[in-house]
């Protein structure tokens, strides 16, 4: 059996690289890795606790017991280091910003009123004990929240005695629970906890309460209608009336030049039937004009003679 395994050491050199290693018989990941250090090479880095210890292979995340001949496809079984932690060394990953997240989800710390737990209340509260906080349900989810991060506050969030529901409610709203895409793949957890339905209750019951963050999450509630549409309801309600007005408009201005065109009209006719008196006046007059210019010079060219 062949294994390609995931090798990083800063101090040699600054991209990672793989190495090949073969093994015969059949075994668990962990005692793979531990024989390879053992026999063949001792510079190989990895988790020394076996349990909670979660490796890629093959590019899923899977617990370190695991058997080897679950992969039997391929030429070569590829073992990386859990996906989008921080390499130390190797497959050894740097666990502190993991757990930092789980601080942003911890109790609120209020006090909880005295109630008694109902079954059902038990039954999503047990979810607690079961994770051992791996790490392996966020292998897919790089970015925004985490899988992991939903199911550590689960408990609290279900917890009948705690008077911050909303308030949690709120803070998985502002961290982007809504963002969260793909959820099926957050179900690969050794211990078979499943943080999709987790995540679909928590959910489910942001919707009965009308929880939002500054606007955000508003759109997945019951009764929301996105901006866009009152947006373009109200530009629909403008052009309608726009069009009206320009509509009542243009008929005035219709109705305006009809008026306009029948006092021209009229006016042209008026011409024309005045236009030849109107020449003949002309005319007459300047007849009268000329015979007075005549006498006009004569008089002048008399008055030269003396």
């Amino acid at each position: 059996m062949k294994l390609r395994i995931y090798r990083y050491n800063h101090e040699k050199q600054r991209d990672p690289w793989y190495d090949f290693f073969t093994l015969s018989g059949d075994t668990t990941v962990y005692d793979a890795l531990l024989h390879i250090k053992h026999e063949q090479d001792g510079s190989l880095t990895f988790p020394r606790e076996r349990l909670g210890c979660i490796f890629m292979v093959n590019g899923k995340p899977f617990d370190a017991s695991v058997l080897l001949s679950s992969f039997s496809s391929g030429d070569y079984i590829t073992i990386e280091p859990l996906a989008h932690q921080p390499v130390l060394r190797d497959l050894l990953c740097d666990m502190q910003p993991y757990f930092a997240r789980m601080k942003i989800v911890r109790p609120l710390g209020e006090k909880q009123r005295d109630s008694v737990l109902t079954r059902d209340v038990l039954e999503h509260m047990r979810f607690a004990p079961d994770c051992y906080q791996c790490g392996a349900c966020d292998a897919f989810f790089p970015k925004g929240l985490r899988p992991s991060q939903v199911v550590r506050a689960y408990p609290f969030v279900c917890d009948s005695r705690d008077t911050k529901k909303k308030e949690r409610l709120q803070q998985f709203v502002k961290l982007g629970i809504w963002d969260m895409v793909h959820l099926e793949k957050a179900d690969c957890c050794p211990r078979h906890i499943q943080p999709s339905q987790i995540v679909s209750h928590i959910r489910s019951l942001i919707k009965d309460d009308h929880v939002t963050w500054m606007g955000k999450g508003s759109q997945y509630l019951p009764g929301y209608e996105p901006l866009t549409k009152k947006v373009g309801k109200g530009v629909g309600a403008a052009a309608h009336g726009v069009g009206k007005g320009i509509a009542v408009s243009s008929k005035a201005t219709v109705h305006g030049i009809s008026h306009i065109g029948s006092a021209l009209g009229h006016s042209v006719s008026l011409v024309k039937e005045k236009a030849p008196n109107v020449a003949k006046h002309v005319k007459e007059s300047m007849e009268k004009a000329a015979q007075k210019g005549k006498k006009f010079v004569s008089w002048i060219s008399q008055q030269l003679k003396k």
